[in-house]
């Protein structure tokens, strides 16, 4: 079976470049968010400000998504406070606008509680993210874009610039540069700034050693608890392997830096710039030379060229092909052969009939036989081509896709 699915996929991928349309553009969208969040660990709380700039066009009612926990406290335009209504996680805001499209600043102050409980045994869960979105705690903070934890419309796409505050010694994370970092008034602050637009934020933050390194002119950053501060040099100096190897493989480096974070619960997140590892992840000796490459992979694959999951999500096959595999391969033909071998039988034990489900509808796992299909299955499809395609054609084709699609949303068919 398996072999038929393959052979069809690979036939699929060399069909004519179908080109999606485009989405329709909401008569509102937000341009940029000037965020500034307070928090306040023992509390399991954060203030926030959020300076919305927005296009609108013509007088309407915008409705936003803030978290069902939030408080909001005022929302201004123009230096003056607007009339607002907040229920259920949803902020309506009228924008008398005069006809036409024009840029507005919209400032919404708001407060909230993110208190998502941390299970007790995750390593026992198929769900990457065990059911939390956002989280503050003094063991450290984890704010998710399904958290809630500021404003946004559906579907948004927008720069960012954070200024983070947290008591002494609880450092913040996020994507984008870091601008500024210091000490005041009994708080630590940091502001990050994105060159790129993104189409959500996560924040992390807790009581961290922050050390740094360069690759080239790129800075790298490691945010490690104190117990653990000792493995950020290894980690960095990976990193720097990691940027090499696939620069040469893919293009340039496509982020203003590159960090790793550790985190208090077990999760293993490729973000915009950076990577979210667990504490009990960290730890383990094989990490540095396995999954934290496989996250340096996805600032390529899943990150910098963005996935249409509209059409499937194909970046974890291909991560998983040129990162988990690739190293297998790098040390042995026979290595690679037992991974891909591992694959199979995987597939074999863990999909039937009902389980099984085309790539094109792959989006995230959330069961050992998901992950087979949309992280072993796609891989194999990604080693097909390989081998049809022959070994320069297929590299030059995937850096060339970094370069013609970098910061684009594209699918299995703009792929090909």
């Amino acid at each position: 079976m398996i072999k038929n699915i393959l052979t069809i996929c690979g036939f699929a991928l060399y069909a004519l470049l179908v080109l999606l349309p485009a989405p329709l553009r909401a008569a509102t969208t937000i341009l940029h968010h000037d965020l500034q969040v307070r928090l306040f660990p023992g509390e399991a709380r954060l203030e926030g400000r959020d300076a919305l700039r927005l296009t609108v066009e013509g007088k309407e009612k915008v409705v936003f998504r803030l978290s069902p926990g939030a408080r909001v406290e005022r929302v201004v335009l123009e230096g003056r406070d607007i009339p607002f209504e907040f229920e259920q996680g949803s902020l309506r805001v009228s924008l008398p606008v005069a006809g036409g499209r024009s840029q507005i600043i919209l400032r919404v102050d708001y407060q909230g509680r993110f208190q998502d409980a941390i299970p007790g045994q995750p390593v026992h869960s198929e769900d990457p993210s065990y059911g939390i979105a956002g989280t503050i705690s003094p063991k450290g903070a984890f704010l998710s874009p399904a958290a809630g934890w500021y404003p946004d419309l559906p579907g948004g796409n927008a720069t960012f610039r954070l200024r983070v505050e947290a008591p002494a010694g609880f450092e913040g994370i996020t994507a984008g540069a870091l601008v500024a970092e210091g000490r005041k008034d009994g708080q630590s602050y940091s502001v990050w700034q994105t060159a790129r637009p993104l189409s959500g934020l996560t924040l992390a933050a807790g009581p961290y050693r922050m050390e740094r390194d360069l690759y080239g002119d790129i800075p790298l950053l490691a945010y490690f608890y104190p117990e653990n501060e000792h493995l950020a040099q290894t980690y960095l100096a990976a990193v720097k392997a990691y940027l090499e190897m696939y620069s040469e493989l893919f293009g340039p480096y496509p982020y203003e830096k590159f960090a790793v974070a550790e985190n208090f619960f077990p999760t293993g997140y490729g973000f915009p710039s950076w990577t979210l590892l667990g504490s009990s992840v960290v730890r383990l000796p094989f990490i540095v030379e396995t999954s934290l490459g496989h996250e340096v992979a996805h600032s390529w694959w899943g990150n910098a060229v963005k996935v249409d999951y509209a059409s499937g999500n194909w970046s974890e096959g291909l991560t998983t092909y040129v990162a988990d595999h690739l190293y297998k391969e790098r040390s042995s033909p026979e290595e690679a052969l037992e991974y891909r071998r591992k694959i199979l039988r995987d597939y074999t034990t863990l999909v039937d009939d009902e389980s099984d489900f085309p790539l094109s509808s792959f989006t995230s796992r959330d069961s050992a036989a998901s992950q087979a299909v949309g992280y072993g299955k796609a891989a194999m499809v990604f080693h097909m081509l390989r081998r049809l395609v022959g070994e320069a054609p297929y590299w030059e084709g995937l850096k060339r896709a970094s370069a013609e699609r970098l910061h684009q949303r594209v699918g299995w068919s703009e792929l090909k």
